[in-house]
């Protein structure tokens, strides 16, 4: 089974208000390029291989760790995965939002609606990070066999 594509948002940071209600935008979204194979009955990170912006050029690295993002700031945050299975109508599908690899913060799981049709699923977290060197992940889950 394979996640077709990957969204990976990472975003919504509120810092201290510049003037009288300012907020700055602090965030960015990673991506993949090709498929990534996910094994039967393993959560898999998604490994981003592509960025539209990193705002800090700190939240995520196209040469090491490509699976994490690090958040730059105590701050509140959001992060949106977006995932698309391959067609399969057997077993489920899964994703996990994780802190420091283990930390569960966010957690959807679907079985599959059609056979035919590609799986379209939207994992979001919302936390406050109190510390700045937390990195997150998102992993994928399926049990089609395949």
């Amino acid at each position: 089974m394979r996640a077709k594509y990957f969204l990976f948002l990472l975003g919504w940071l509120f810092l201290a208000p510049l003037a009288a209600n300012a907020q700055t935008f602090d965030g960015a979204r990673a991506y993949r390029t090709t498929n990534q194979a996910i094994p039967n009955n393993t959560a898999t990170a998604v490994g981003w291989t592509a960025e539209s912006y990193d705002t800090t050029l700190v939240y995520h690295s196209l040469v090491s760790n490509i699976t994490r993002m690090t958040v730059s700031a105590t701050g509140y945050y959001r992060l949106t995965a977006n995932v698309y299975f391959e067609a399969n109508g057997t077993g489920i599908r899964g994703i996990q939002i994780r802190r420091n690899g283990t930390d569960i913060v966010g957690y959807c799981t679907w079985e599959p609606e059609s056979a035919t049709d590609i799986q379209i699923q939207q994992c979001q977290a919302e936390w406050f990070e109190g510390s700045p060197t937390s990195y997150y992940e998102v992993f994928v889950y399926q049990n089609s066999g395949v």
